[in-house]
């Protein structure tokens, strides 16, 4: 595996703050010459933004519901991309998804 799949998968994570220090070191390092990570990077950014604002409009019950009907991926980005499925786009949002799903049911235990 290449240096750049192996900085690709580990891309959300980074973006979470859920890598180690090394790993994130390794990121960061890597970012800073590859410009095609980094322009990955700014891609997953704008998505998850985008992401974001859309779900603040969408009612609290719908959003729980469409949630739960999520499969829950364990697949990499990179695997996602590369299997050429037809359900790709829900594999991808699913995936995007997960950080702010893990996010919700953190809270949940809090209410």
């Amino acid at each position: 595996m290449d240096e750049c799949s192996i900085i690709s998968d580990l891309l959300i994570d980074y973006i979470n703050r859920n890598l180690t220090r090394e790993e994130n070191s390794r990121v960061i390092l890597h970012l800073s010459r590859c410009k095609g990570c980094f322009d990955e990077l700014k891609e997953i950014i704008e998505l998850r933004d985008m992401l974001n604002v859309q779900l603040k409009e969408v009612p609290e019950d719908i959003k729980a519901t469409a949630y739960n009907m999520l499969k829950q991926n364990t697949q990499s980005l990179t695997e996602i991309l590369e299997s050429k499925s037809p359900l790709m786009a829900f594999d991808i949002l699913s995936y995007a998804l997960k950080p702010v799903q893990e996010t919700l049911d953190v809270v949940a235990l809090f209410i």
